[in-house]
């Protein structure tokens, strides 16, 4: 009887950390007003290989290259971290960044100062390209590979061309595309 008890309580842990593990989670602020920021839930990671990410003329784009390129989209849940977040962004509903990494992906720390963009989208009223925001400090840490996935977490201060600033804070998980 406590055998079974045991295995019962041993197999719902499991099943709690295992569900618990599959959301992640991240945070844009305004760094100007050192905010706490707005949270997103991650909704699509993905990386790939051969590529590389340039921004140009308030455009970015994907372009050949020996590198790889980490992709991670999410969506408000529209609660702020904390009360001081800033109204502009809880009105931006997606955020999408994309970082390039080394050729080999393996555990370990990589620097993404002016080799990530992150691009805010949903009713915030942008200009041309004022909604792409270039990172002007950061890194990507990757914990470990299970297989091809790839988890890790990513920091980094991004500014656009009117000189807003933002701050990026979480985690992901991210499969070949």
């Amino acid at each position: 009887m406590k055998k079974n008890i045991a295995l019962f309580l041993l197999s719902g842990l499991i099943l709690f950390l295992a569900t618990s593990c599959k959301k992640t989670h991240f945070t844009i602020a305004e760094e100007v007003h050192d905010n706490v920021g707005i949270r997103y839930t991650t909704k699509t990671t993905w990386y790939t290989m051969g590529k590389s990410i340039v921004l140009t003329q308030g455009k970015y784009q994907l372009i050949p290259s020996d590198s790889v390129v980490l992709y991670v989209e999410g969506e408000s849940t529209g609660e702020a971290v904390s009360e001081s977040a800033v109204a502009e962004l809880k009105l931006a509903k997606t955020a999408r960044f994309y970082f390039t990494l080394p050729r080999s992906i393996k555990p370990g720390r990589y620097d993404t100062g002016f080799k990530s963009i992150c691009e805010l989208m949903g009713s915030v009223n942008y200009g041309v390209g004022e909604n792409l925001f270039t990172c002007q400090s950061g890194h990507v840490v990757i914990d470990s590979l299970r297989g091809e996935e790839v988890f890790g977490s990513i920091e980094g201060t991004y500014r656009n061309t009117r000189s807003q600033s933002l701050k990026l804070d979480g985690s992901f998980r991210a499969k070949p595309h």
